[in-house]
This record gives C-alpha cells, sequence and structure tokens, in this order.
C-alpha cells in the first residue's frame, strides 16, 4: 500500500514537477513584484500631489490586488480550473465575510474616511481616551502618533463610530485662559496688563479681538477669564509664553494671585 502511494507521488512529480518549480518561483517573483508595486504606487501618488490620507490606502489595496492575482496565476500554472476556483472562491468568501464582519466593518469605514475626511494625515485628532497626530490611514485601521512617541493602531470602525475632536481641521484656535486675582486687586488694571500682553505678542490674532473679563467671584479669588485667537500651529507654544508672562507681570504689578483659603472658627464651650 505505501509502495503504491509512493509510486503514485513520483510519477505525480515527474509529470507535474516542472509546474511545481514554476508555480513555486512564479509565487515568490509575484509576492516580490506585489511589493514592489505598492513601492512604485506609494512614490506615484505622492509625486501626484495625492491627498496622503489616500496614498496608504490605494498602495495597499494595489498590494492585496497583486497577491490575488499571483495566487489564481498559480493555481491555473498547477492545472486547477480557475473558473469553479472562482465560484469556490465566492462562496468561501461569502462564508469569511459572515466570520469576518468586523474587518469587513473596517473596511467600510476605511472608504468612509477617505471619503468624507473627517481628518486626514498629519491631523492632530482625539477620540474618547487617544490623542494622536494620524500618521496613515490604512485599509482596516488607522495609525497614530502619539506626542510621547507611541504608535497607536485603531480599528476604522472605532473611528466612525466615536466621537472625534479634529484640532487641526480649522486654520484659527482660541486659548482659554482663567486666571485668579484676589479681591483688593483693581480689575482694570489687571485686565489691562493682560490685554498689553495679548497686545505685544504678534502670534495673537487682532481679528477676533481678544476677550477678556471677569468670569466669576469664587470663594478666595476673582476670576478672570482671557480669550485670544491663535493660528492652529501656535496654540500651544503662546499658551505656555502667555502663562509665564502673566505671572511675571501680575508680580512686576503687585497684583495678588491667592492661594485657597479657609476660615475655621474654633468654639470653645465651658460647662458650668
Amino acid at each position: 500500500m505505501q509502495i503504491d502511494i509512493i509510486q503514485e507521488i513520483n510519477k505525480y512529480i515527474v509529470v507535474y514537477g516542472m509546474d511545481i518549480l514554476t508555480s513555486i518561483a512564479v509565487l515568490v517573483v509575484g509576492i516580490y513584484l506585489s511589493r514592489k508595486l505598492r513601492k512604485i504606487t506609494r512614490k506615484f501618488l505622492e509625486k501626484a500631489g495625492i491627498d496622503l490620507s489616500l496614498v496608504g490606502f490605494i498602495s495597499q489595496l494595489v498590494y492585496i490586488l497583486g497577491i490575488v492575482f499571483v495566487g489564481v496565476t498559480v493555481l491555473n500554472k498547477l492545472g486547477m480550473p480557475t473558473t469553479s476556483f472562482v465560484t469556490v472562491l465566492g462562496a468561501a468568501g461569502f462564508a469569511v465575510g459572515l466570520a469576518l464582519q468586523g474587518s469587513l466593518s473596517n473596511f467600510a469605514s476605511g472608504v468612509l474616511i477617505l471619503v468624507f475626511k473627517p481628518f486626514r494625515v498629519k491631523d492632530v485628532i482625539q477620540t474618547s481616551d487617544i490623542l494622536g497626530a494620524v500618521e496613515e490611514i490604512q485599509i482596516f485601521n488607522t495609525i497614530l502618533r502619539t506626542f510621547d512617541n507611541k504608535t497607536i493602531i485603531i480599528p476604522n470602525s472605532k473611528l466612525t463610530s466615536d466621537k472625534i475632536i479634529n484640532y487641526t481641521l480649522q486654520d484659527k484656535r482660541r486659548i482659554d485662559f482663567e486666571f485668579g486675582v484676589s479681591y483688593d486687586s483693581d480689575i482694570v488694571k489687571v485686565k489691562n496688563v493682560i490685554r498689553e500682553i495679548f497686545d505685544k505678542d504678534e502670534r495673537i490674532l487682532k481679528d477676533p479681538m481678544p476677550i477678556i473679563g471677569v468670569l466669576e467671584f469664587a470663594d478666595s479669588c476673582i476670576k478672570i477669564v482671557a480669550r485670544p485667537w491663535v493660528i492652529t500651529e501656535n496654540y500651544w507654544p503662546v499658551y505656555f509664553d502667555v502663562m509665564e508672562k502673566v505671572k511675571y507681570e501680575f508680580d512686576k504689578n503687585d497684583i495678588v494671585i491667592p492661594y485657597p483659603q479657609r476660615v475655621i472658627h474654633l468654639r470653645n464651650d465651658e460647662k458650668i
């Protein structure tokens, strides 16, 4: 019995040996060329000025289609009827599709992201629990890089079903400052000091004009709100500089930033 099986295998190798070797060569070369084609497609799209969001998506799609083409070619070379294979592949694809609904959902979500563009590559976005810059939009996932240099891979379906805050979509942003000053402070003087800081900083826009006013009479201080507008890329540099300058100018003008205070009354009850 074993001898018969070995003989059949030998016959198969003799008859189809060259086809098997050719198919292996086609498979190896095909995978290599598919990868090369992906790189060429990426470079071509980048030189053509195509939106970076589409570059990664299309290049990866080209790679997958190349692999499918190579697989069909190999099967055809081995003598398998590709027509019946396509039918079987369709049935198998339906079954796999049911099993991989999440992946199909991610693919559909990736298409929606590219069509409606809620964010693009290099945008800074925030989900419910993640903040980072978009590095690449792939077929099934979107890759973000956080500001402490972590790479985070998020399924596309999560990004289309969750709330997304895009910090860089608009060209202008408002910075909301709150400063607490003592109740002994001259409100007009405080506002003038803040306004002077804003006037000297060329990065702060004149239109819209900054808003400065009293926000609240808190327990231990008067809260002053200041809301200047800046170009989006200047948001954090201006924020840090203004915070430092306000402390310096308040000290220079004897404007007190009070500590939280509590008044405690002690009662000494004596028994008669």
